[in-house]
């Protein structure tokens, strides 16, 4: 991470809490509290380091269950909060059906229309907490990141800039931050064209597996156009001629044997041996069927080879359009790997050297947050607490005391340079101690 992080510069003076008056809230009874630049709430646990935070976040936020928050035996809690231009808010719990009220009085004393509309636009996170920042998981550290990237979600004209007429998009994409559309459009992309890929060289060896079953002499133009109808015809006839011939042949043999058995009827089986050969003699030279049969098998052979063809040719078309598909999503990948660099590039960051890995991983410097050192960590929370802050330049942060004594003190140190105003708590031993650093 870079030595100086980017300051944000307040388009105002921003505004500081100059009082803080806090009566019958959670266990405080009384409190009269000047915060000064930096102010420091010490003490055990249940002392009120707390409530006194809390006490200004309902004050101006209007959060949490207000009956809650009215200390026991008391039948309402009021927080008044002094500004150092001289505005006024006053927040009046009630531990009823009431849910309380607001007013706030400007610096020449006029109440302000809309109160909590007012106060909306001077806070912006005061739950935003640097120490739990440094806890979190990277994940939501990362997303607190990008949530304070001042980029505007993508359009449809710039994802088609981006893909082309390809026809996907992640669901929800013009809702989503860009950068996180990028990393699930590059990844779908990615995929579908590593399944493009695929498709395609399947498609192809399956296309020569389909040739290479194919005799090399095999003239499928010769087979193309042959009709098995007429094929089928001539087969059928030179069978049907084949069994006469044998009938025939076989009957002029039973007469034969008739005539040797029955000398008395000779003449008559020789008439009849007469007429069988004159029948046998019309037929002329009987056609022998086996050539017609073999030319059918190789017509229905050809038949196979011609539909080969014909899905070696699919397969091969099917090919070159996926791989042709495959170099577009190619090209779509490269812009869209480019682009998170060219929003980066562009972008008025809050953290300099900041981007974004293939996986979303938040890099600082091209290295990940939990890589970095102690300090950079710190000066990283703190820029993104003061990048969230509103016209207030208020930043509270509670649990000072889980960050180790040098994190302590770094925190403390860059807390007391810049416009901001902060106010902390650190679990010590001993009652509630406040004091202005």
């Amino acid at each position: 991470m870079t030595s100086k992080r980017k300051k944000k510069a307040p388009a105002q003076r921003l505004q500081r809490v100059a009082r803080l008056r806090i009566q019958d809230f959670r266990g405080i009874e009384t409190l009269d509290l000047e915060p000064g630049a930096v102010t420091l709430a010490e003490g055990g646990t249940g002392a009120g380091k707390t409530s006194i935070l809390e006490a200004l976040q309902v004050a101006l936020s209007n959060a949490g269950q207000h009956p809650r928050l009215v200390r026991e035996g008391a039948d309402y809690a009021v927080i008044l909060v002094e500004l150092d231009d001289g505005t006024e808010v006053k927040r009046t719990l009630s531990t009823g059906k009431d849910t309380g009220s607001v007013t706030v009085t400007d610096p020449d004393g006029h109440s302000v229309r809309a109160p909590q509309a007012y106060l909306d636009g001077l806070v912006d996170a005061l739950a935003f907490n640097p120490v739990e920042f440094l806890s979190m998981e990277s994940k939501e550290q990362a997303r607190l990141l990008l949530e304070a990237l001042p980029l505007e979600p993508l359009t449809e004209g710039d994802l088609h800039d981006l893909i082309g007429d390809v026809d996907f998009a992640a669901e929800g994409w013009s809702t989503m931050h860009p950068l996180v559309t990028l990393r699930g459009l590059e990844r779908e992309v990615f995929d579908e064209r590593t399944l493009l890929n695929r498709d395609a060289k399947e498609a192809t060896i399956a296309a020569k597996d389909l040739c290479d079953g194919i005799p090399a002499d095999f003239d499928a133009e010769a087979w193309a156009d042959v009709d098995s109808t007429s094929l089928s015809e001539e087969l059928s006839a030179a069978n049907h001629a084949q069994a006469e011939y044998q009938r025939l042949a076989s009957d002029l043999a039973e007469a034969e044997e008739r005539a040797d058995q029955l000398r008395e009827r000779l003449k008559a089986a020789i008439v009849t041996r007469s007429h069988l050969v004159t029948e046998i003699e019309s037929l002329g030279e009987h056609p022998d069927p086996e050539p017609l049969r073999r030319r059918m098998a190789d017509y229905d052979q050809s038949r196979r080879h011609l539909q080969a063809l014909e899905d070696a040719q699919a397969k091969k078309e099917a090919a070159e359009e996926w791989e042709q598909l495959s170099v577009t999503l190619t090209e779509a990948l490269g812009r869209i790997r480019s682009k998170p660099a060219e929003l980066l590039r562009v972008a008025d960051l809050p953290v300099e050297g900041l981007s974004l890995a293939d996986d979303g991983t938040i890099l600082i410097d091209d290295r990940p947050i939990a890589s970095l050192s102690d300090g950079e960590k710190v000066t990283l929370a703190l820029t993104l607490a003061q990048e969230r802050v509103g016209t207030l330049g208020l930043l509270l942060v509670d649990g000072l005391e889980k960050l180790d004594a040098d994190l302590q003190e770094e925190l403390l140190d860059q807390a007391a340079v810049g416009p901001y105003q902060w106010l902390l708590t650190r679990v010590t031993a001993g009652e509630l101690e406040v004091h202005i650093l």
